[in-house]
């Protein structure tokens, strides 16, 4: 992937700002990369974070970032992270950021269905296509889930 650069200037109320942006993301190998993104503003903010993103298998992927973030009158150390996962049971989400003094924030999402019938219940992946709901029910009721 090439780097990208770019710059810009805009004023808002009277108020100028310039901007720079710089963003570099190198293979480490097929699963792998690693990137590095720099913002810095004519105010004195600046933020850059570095993060190596994982791909261990076709259901699986997380990412790992760590940087700065700086103001006028603050300075924080930043950390985030992200794991995704697909099972047969649904796909799970959790993340976390964190900024030194500042926040805290974890995240955690399921996406997947749960079908109790008088014969037990799973849970399983959403049933995405909206036909085979369809066709069973101009099929009547001759499988297993009735």
């Amino acid at each position: 992937m090439p780097p990208c650069l770019w710059g810009r200037n805009r004023s808002l109320l009277n108020e100028q700002d310039n901007q720079v942006y710089l963003s570099l993301t190198l293979p480490w190998s097929s699963q792998r990369q690693v990137s590095y993104s720099m913002q810095h503003d004519s105010n004195g903010r600046m933020n850059q974070t570095a993060t190596l993103y994982n791909r261990p298998s076709d259901k699986t992927s997380w990412s790992l970032g760590v940087g700065q973030q700086r103001d006028d009158s603050q300075e924080g150390m930043l950390l985030n992270g992200n794991i995704q996962t697909i099972t047969p049971y649904g796909q799970g989400n959790a993340n976390l950021s964190m900024l030194s003094q500042q926040y805290k924030n974890l995240g955690l999402s399921w996406y997947g269905s749960f079908t109790a019938t008088r014969y037990g219940a799973a849970f399983h992946q959403n049933m995405a296509e909206k036909r085979a709901a369809t066709d069973d029910r101009y099929r009547g009721c001759g499988g297993s889930a009735c």
